[in-house]
Formats: C-alpha cells, sequence, structure tokens
C-alpha cells in the first residue's frame, strides 16, 4: 500500500488565485498521483491600483450646416469648462453611504454631415471597491444621459445645451451610452 502526501497550496507575497473563493487548495499524491489535477491553480499579482471604470458617452447635435473641422476644438473648450461642476454634481447623484468620485475625462468632438459628436470619456471610482458601487453609479449615469427620462437629464442640462450658436438645442439630441 502506497503513502498520501497532502499539500496545501498558497500564492508569494504579493500574488493572490485568480478566483480565491473556488479554488483548491489542498491537493493529495497517492501512488504519484496527484489529485484533484496536477496542475495547480494560477496566481497573478495583487493589483496596486483599482481597475477603471469609464463610461463613453456619445451626444449627437444637430447642426444647420456642417462645421469645419477646424472649430472642433473651440468645442471641446466649451464644453470642458463645464466638467469641474458635473464632475460634483454627478459624484453627489452617485454617493449615498459611500463616496463615489465621477470625473469628465475628456471630450472629442467629430463632424458626421449635419452632426456635431461629442465623445466623453467619464470615469467612475468608489471610495469601496465593491462592484455593486460601480455598478449603481453605471445605473445612475445611464439614468442620468437617458434624453427619453423627462427630468432626468437635468444634471448635464450644460452639456446639452452648450452656449452660443455653435451646438443645438436639446431637442435635436440623441445621447448614447456604453460601459468598457
Amino acid at each position: 500500500m502506497g503513502t498520501e502526501t497532502v499539500c496545501t497550496i498558497k500564492c508569494a507575497a504579493g500574488f493572490r488565485f485568480v478566483d480565491e473563493h473556488k479554488v483548491v487548495t489542498k491537493f493529495k499524491c497517492n501512488d504519484g498521483r496527484w489529485s484533484p489535477s496536477n496542475n495547480p491553480p494560477a496566481c497573478v499579482p495583487i493589483a496596486q491600483e483599482p481597475a477603471r471604470y469609464e463610461l463613453n458617452v456619445a451626444i449627437r447635435y444637430s447642426v444647420a450646416t456642417p462645421v469645419d473641422d477646424g472649430c472642433l476644438k473651440s468645442y471641446t473648450d466649451i464644453a470642458a469648462n463645464h466638467f469641474d461642476t458635473l464632475d460634483t454634481v454627478l459624484s453627489q447623484r452617485c454617493s449615498s453611504s459611500v463616496q463615489v468620485y465621477v470625473r469628465f475625462l475628456n471630450v472629442k468632438f467629430t463632424n458626421h454631415e449635419n452632426d456635431v459628436i461629442g465623445n466623453y470619456t467619464i470615469q467612475i471610482l468608489p471610495t469601496v471597491l465593491k462592484d455593486v458601487f460601480y455598478e449603481l453609479c453605471g445605473l445612475t449615469m445611464r439614468t442620468i444621459f437617458d434624453l427619453r427620462i423627462p427630468g432626468a437629464t437635468t444634471p448635464i442640462r450644460n452639456l446639452l445645451m452648450l452656449s452660443g450658436d455653435t451646438l443645438a438645442s436639446q431637442g435635436a439630441l440623441v445621447a448614447l451610452m456604453e460601459k468598457f
């Protein structure tokens, strides 16, 4: 009769198992055969920073005549002037029992026939790094940018109605959102 060896494996300092809750850490060797497998689970480095959670929001502004590509930089400047205020308001909307920071990272405007498209990148970072807080804020953002919900767009009114003749009014806008 052979001998049985039991080993408990763990990751080196600074590393963790990919799926810590489901990983098997006890291995047995009986008569030269390891069970449950000959291969231990993989260890990966522990992230030093939280994963980035970003939303890409595209707002289509209808214009009466095509806009010269050279003028698009001024559209970026006009929109960026609202970012600090929007960061504060949207952070408040996403925060309840946990502080969640919302930041507009950038915007890029492009020309498409009689439309100018503003592609906004927004970052969500809760102070407690749990999926539920990312998901709740993401849902809040999707609601705020959904033009079909009356009154929901109030926090982003300045984006929807950028001043001057540079962009069209809210009535001609379409907002689309996707998660990265």
